[in-house]
């Protein structure tokens, strides 16, 4: 049936409860196991084939209702005649590797949109110095005042715009 023969006190450190508790109970009844039932179930009954299963990641209750995730390696444990005996399930606590990892692929998708960001501030920086050059040829070698005026909100339109850049260069830092 599955129930626990023993568990190690790494066990009960990880879960946060005593061997003694857990003896002779399936991992349904511990209240620890917080997989969908049927996902169990399968499991089991590819370890009682004797099959070898790959390492699974799955979510557990430890004692005090705090949730973490485990990589359990479960392994087929089979008598001299080829039956099965049980089951050997060794459990690691992941769950701040988990989390670092996560943390780290946050940083790493917001260095990314850091360095795109600033790499579009360059390239629009560069064209508001030429559009910033021209503006100010153009002011100075017009002669009417609505050329001179159109010179100039072009000029106060490619300053906003460089203003602009300083705080998408100041964001993608």
């Amino acid at each position: 049936d599955l129930s626990i023969t023993y568990m190690n006190p790494a066990g009960d450190r990880i879960f946060g409860c005593h061997f003694e508790d857990m003896t002779g109970l399936t991992p349904f009844e511990t209240g620890l196991i917080d997989t969908d039932r049927d996902i169990v179930e399968a499991l089991h009954a590819r370890l009682k084939r004797g099959e070898f299963v790959p390492p699974s990641v799955a979510s557990n209750n430890t004692k005090d209702g705090r949730k973490i995730t485990c990589e359990w390696i479960n392994t087929p444990l089979m008598g001299a005649d080829g039956s099965f005996q049980g089951v050997l399930s060794m459990c690691q606590d992941i769950t701040e590797r988990r989390q670092n990892e996560s943390a780290l692929q946050q940083a790493q998708k917001m260095e990314a949109i850091g360095q795109l960001t600033g790499g579009i501030a360059h390239d629009f920086n560069n064209l508001l110095t030429v559009i910033l050059g021209s503006a100010a040829i153009l002011a100075d070698d017009v002669e009417e005042p609505d050329d001179k005026a159109l010179a100039q909100m072009i000029e106060e339109a490619a300053l906003r715009g460089s203003a602009l850049t300083h705080r998408l260069l100041a964001f993608a830092r």
